[in-house]
């Protein structure tokens, strides 16, 4: 029974002390959530242009590449480059074995020269020695023929005496027609010796000779093309042969690219090539090159590509040589560098804009939280007349937005005092402190 006692007594002290603490909590809450405020950063809206910018990746490419090839077979000699070599135009890039080429350029010009020869003496017809000969032979078939044609005369007498038989007259008279035709033809072969060659001769050795003399330049040509010469400025990007290699006609030698200028290749979709331009400003950053580049966009193709229908945009850059650490000098971009390019789509001046941090999500609708300087109603309804801020939730209506900041349509207008920290520990019409304002263009 004691026991008993000490047990309702003991309970009975437990009840009173757990009133007592939530009769002193009850109590004291309001008094102390009137003095804690939530410390907030602000910045003050402002007004200005509003840019809204569509960041496409890029590669930086040769302005023009040129591949070198052999025009001519033979045995590569030397190769006097080297990759990533720059080289001027008309370097000498590599040499070929000429030593047969060479033997070729003889041969050609050896024709020439017999061929020459030949057409002087056509145009020249026949020696004084072979004119005399050919008088003397139609003079030897005029005094055939008239020893034919006496002796025909005679025969024929004698035939139609009853003298001789016909067949002894028809010798006679055959004998005459023979050496006729004889001193006709000695007597054409001294005209055309006298004359000189037939204008049709003349002409076809013209026409050997200036194919032989083609032929000359062909194998000099041929020759020349033993030395391999660089066709513009730029750097050796890739060689293709090494030295002792047999070269044929097309065979690829090097791939040249130019290095004082390279381009950016973007490929945009349609919806940002109507709203962009050639001369149109972009923004460029490169991982590789520590400073935004800001330049003009150069050519827009016309026709998008048919696989991806987005269309080739280039911007031009200037690629100056930079003296690296070591005191060498590099060019400031390379081939294959990345780069993420800012295309300008819209402006807005004077819009009403907010830093992007302000923004808080809340189901389906956009808050930023301002502050108001003036009286505080505390939890309790009770009015703090001490000089505080109280935080305000404005609903918005959201615009254009770039990689900072965002419009606003409706909701926040220019100077007010906008939280950028501290937003997410507040609530509306709470009571809040500003420990910093900040002021300028965002980010800070």
């Amino acid at each position: 029974m004691k026991q008993l006692t000490r047990l309702l007594v003991f309970g009975g002290i437990l009840l009173i002390l757990f009133a007592c603490q939530a009769g002193c909590t009850e109590r004291d809450g309001p008094a102390k959530a009137q003095h804690v405020r939530t410390n907030v950063e602000v910045w003050q809206a402002v007004s200005s242009t509003m840019i809204d910018e569509v960041t496409l990746p890029g590669v930086v490419e040769p302005v023009r590449t040129v591949t070198v090839s052999g025009e001519v077979a033979g045995k590569i000699m030397r190769i006097l480059v080297e990759e990533g070599d720059e080289v001027a135009q008309g370097r000498k890039l590599l040499v070929v074995d000429k030593e047969e080429l060479a033997l070729m350029v003889e041969q050609a010009q050896a024709r020439v020269t017999e061929l020459e020869a030949l057409l002087r003496q056509t145009k020249s017809g026949a020696r004084p020695e072979e004119l005399a000969q050919l008088r003397a032979a139609v003079d030897s078939a005029r005094s055939a023929r008239d020893l034919a044609a006496g002796q025909a005369k005679r025969r024929k007498k004698l035939f139609e005496d009853g003298v001789v038989s016909k067949e002894m007259n028809d010798t006679a008279q055959t004998a005459l027609i023979a050496a006729e035709k004889r001193l006709e033809q000695a007597s054409e072969s001294l005209k055309l010796a006298q004359k000189g060659a037939r204008e049709e001769t003349v002409q076809i050795n013209e026409a050997r000779l200036g194919a032989a003399r083609t032929a000359v330049q062909l194998a000099k040509k041929s020759l020349e093309k033993t030395e391999v010469y660089s066709p513009m400025a730029g750097l050796v990007d890739k060689k293709f042969v090494e030295e002792g290699e047999l070269l044929v006609p097309g065979k690829k030698l090097f791939r040249i690219v130019t290095a004082d200028r390279v381009k950016v290749v973007v490929w945009a979709p349609e919806r940002v090539m109507t709203k962009v331009r050639t001369g149109d400003s972009v923004r460029l950053h490169f991982d590789a090159v520590p400073e935004p580049v800001t330049a003009p966009i150069s050519r827009i193709a016309f026709a998008a590509d048919e696989a991806t229908h987005t269309f080739k945009t280039e911007i031009l850059l200037e690629n100056p040589v930079e003296k690296t650490a070591s005191g060498s000098g590099d060019r400031k971009y390379r081939v294959g560098y990345i780069a993420s390019v800012s295309l300008r789509v819209a402006e807005v001046p004077e819009a009403v804009k907010v830093p992007i941090e302000a923004l808080i999500l809340q189901g389906a609708r956009f808050l930023v939280y301002t502050v108001k300087k003036g009286p505080i109603q505390t939890g309790a309804g009770v009015t703090d007349t001490a000089a505080g801020f109280t935080a305000l939730a404005n609903d918005v209506e959201l615009g254009l937005k770039n990689r900072n900041s965002v419009q606003v349509l409706s909701g926040i207008k220019p100077g007010d005092l906008v939280i950028v920290k501290g937003m997410r520990f507040v609530r509306d019409g709470e009571a809040v402190e500003v420990v910093k304002t900040h002021e300028g263009s965002w980010p800070w």
